[in-house]
């Protein structure tokens, strides 16, 4: 039996569905059989999964070849498998257990080779040096007991919003900026984006735990 709901005929979900694998007639629900678009499959989730199984197991090299390829060559899918990871992971993230299984697999990885561990981090942080700066700026925030937090996007929108200028001297920066503290850490200051400024290395070292009202007129 089917119903029309307006954008085109569709099993209605009291009725039952027919694998065309097993030939097990099964309610057709999002339950039983995936859904692809706006049609429902006509294989049934345990069929599709042993089906998707058995491809791996008999052409995983092939596969894994040309994803390899492919994430080589196409920057358009490099970037898009990225995002899709990122949105999978922060999901995940938002579930306090699976938080804590990350920590409790990062810390037996640390345990089973400290060396390799640190090898890995040092040749991530190397791939992303703004990312790495934001997470060790968190983490400073942790130890201090500050509030809030910002990310590599945030930097951003405060380097557009200064024009790619000192916050301090009015300097251009470039490429070789410091991300300052406008009230420091340990003078209780937060790690929030309304906390933060853009500054050259020269201002920011002369700067350092100092109160802007402390140091502004050593500027002039």
């Amino acid at each position: 039996m089917r119903q029309f709901s307006g954008h085109g005929w569709k099993l209605a979900d009291e009725t039952l569905k027919q694998c065309r694998v097993c030939g097990e007639k099964k309610p057709a629900t999002k339950e039983f059989f995936a859904i692809s678009g706006q049609y429902m499959r006509t294989i049934c989730k345990p069929c599709d999964a042993a089906r998707q199984r058995q491809r791996r197991q008999d052409h995983g090299d092939e596969i894994n070849a040309k994803r390899r390829e492919r994430w080589a060559n196409d920057e358009d899918y490099r970037n898009r498998q990225c995002q899709t990871l990122r949105e999978y992971h922060a999901r995940r993230m938002q579930n306090p257990e699976y938080r804590e299984m990350i920590r409790l697999r990062s810390s037996a990885q640390y345990h089973r080779d400290p060396d390799k561990h640190r090898e890995c981090c040092r040749a991530w942080a190397e791939r992303n040096p703004e990312q790495a700066q934001s997470y060790y700026r968190n983490y400073r925030a942790l130890k201090h007991d500050a509030n809030g937090t910002h990310t590599t996007e945030d930097i951003a929108d405060q380097y557009a919003r200064q024009n790619g200028k000192c916050y301090w001297c009015g300097t251009r920066v470039g490429d070789s900026y410091h991300v300052d503290h406008v009230i420091p850490l340990s003078r209780g200051g937060g790690n929030g984006p309304e906390n933060l400024v853009i500054a050259c290395p020269t201002c920011n070292f002369s700067k350092n735990a100092r109160l802007p009202h402390e140091w502004s007129d050593k500027l002039w």
